[in-house]
């Protein structure tokens, strides 16, 4: 060390960059220990201060105030010139007394937050005492590192979209959602809630003739009919959605981070880390149903078949035939069977394919108030059956309706004849 002039400058050993890292969740007071400065002068030539210089932007308003500031401890040492020692006796001492600095801290002064910025770069100048001051610099980066205090996002907090009915192993969505976290913490899952509950729509009054296995399948959860990619948010249809029985479904998905990330040290305890979506599909008909035939005996005991006595009298009731279009639907809508409202109806046709020598079909009136999309005949009697002709058994009724190509099915009616015994008494119920 030499004495008496400023020889040498300030210098940081080794490379004069340090990069360092510090976590986002870093309270305010938190301090990095820094290197020291090396300077071969002897006081007052050493350094004597350091300062700190932000390199990335100047400070312009309140909220660009400094994160950090520079602080370092002086210590203040007595040295001998080393010819005498400080203790001897009739000798007058030579001890020097001299300011070091021992220790050099940055101190955080404000809360981090990565997703604002996440590097600093900054500079250490190490002045000495010289006139003219000579100065070392050392280039500081500091890192920030990302906690999971951020919860994904979705681009958009409703998606609707429409798809065809019948279509499989299509993707019909890509979700989008976006976490201003960081590399691990960024990391987003997709999935359904589990447990949760949906909700299914209906396409037309016609869903009452739907049989107990279609109805139960409106209770099946979303993943019955959906599956969802939980890396990459895409949708997709399993199995094939029918208008008929469900015309739009109502669904949630959940975005939120990895279970390891939620456990991890660098996650901040929040009291909602997770996304929520809902989904409307909305069903279109492709007007793929064939109609739907009931056979109505209107019997008291709800028989499935019509009994008629052998040589009974001409124009005689057998059953109503309740005929549906299942693509068709006017918002449920009701109408009476009046010429201003008929236009609404679906236009379905019915005609005998057996036994039209004894059978009539006519569409009837019967009933003043019908679904929009229904049509009714009744089947009777034109003349006196005979057992023996064959006249009874099972009368094949087709109906078709109006579609593109149309489309028809068939049901059979059942009739039974019997003797009559004299003395017993038939009673006949005029239905139309």
């Amino acid at each position: 060390m030499l004495s008496g002039q400023n020889s040498f400058p300030a210098s940081f050993s080794g490379q004069p960059i340090l990069i360092t890292n510090l976590s986002e969740a870093s309270p305010v007071g938190s301090r990095i220990v820094l290197p020291l400065a090396e300077d071969l002068d002897s006081s007052p030539f050493n350094v004597q201060r350091y300062e700190l210089e932000n390199l990335d932007h100047l400070i312009t308003s309140e909220s660009d105030l400094p994160m950090f500031q520079l602080n370092y401890t002086k210590n203040i040492v007595t040295s001998s010139d080393g010819h005498y020692p400080s203790h001897s006796v009739g000798h007058v001492s030579n001890d020097r007394i001299e300011s070091v600095i021992s220790k050099l801290e940055l101190v955080l002064l404000k809360p981090l937050n990565r997703e604002e910025k996440d590097q600093y770069k900054l500079q250490i100048h190490a002045i000495d005492g010289g006139q003219p001051s000579q100065t070392g610099t050392l280039i500081l980066f500091i890192h920030v590192i990302d906690i999971n205090d951020h919860a994904p996002v979705f681009n958009q907090s409703v998606y609707e979209i429409h798809v065809s009915e019948g279509i499989i192993n299509k993707t019909i969505l890509q979700l989008s959602a976006t976490d201003a976290d960081a590399g691990e913490n960024a990391v987003i899952i997709y999935k359904f809630p589990k447990g949760s509950e949906w909700i299914t729509s209906t396409s037309s009054p016609s869903s009452s003739l739907i049989s107990n296995d279609m109805k139960n399948v409106n209770q099946y959860p979303p993943g019955y009919w959906f599956h969802l990619d939980d890396s990459t948010g895409r949708l997709s249809i399993q199995r094939p959605l029918d208008y008929e029985t469900k015309s739009e479904h109502i669904l949630e998905v959940l975005a939120y981070n990895p279970p390891s990330v939620l456990s991890s040290p660098n996650h901040r305890v929040s009291s909602d880390m997770t996304a929520t979506a809902k989904i409307i599909v909305k069903v279109d008909n492709e007007y793929d149903e064939p109609p739907f035939i009931q056979i109505d005996y209107s019997n008291e005991k709800n028989e499935q078949y019509k009994h008629v006595t052998e040589n009974s009298m001409n124009l005689y009731f057998i059953a109503f035939i309740i005929v549906t279009d299942p693509d068709y639907n006017d918002n449920n809508n009701y109408h009476s069977h009046s010429s201003s409202s008929l236009s609404k109806t679906a236009s379905i046709s019915c005609k005998l394919e057996t036994h039209n020598e004894s059978y009539s079909l006519f569409e009837s009136d019967n009933y003043k108030l019908n679904r929009a999309n229904e049509v009714r005949y009744a089947l009777q009697t034109i003349k006196s059956l005979d057992r023996e002709l064959g006249d009874g058994n099972r009368v094949v009724i087709s109906c078709t309706d109006s579609d593109t190509p149309p489309k028809t099915s068939t049901a059979t009616v059942v009739v039974s004849t019997f003797y009559l015994e004299m003395n017993y008494v038939v009673s006949h119920r005029k239905y139309f």
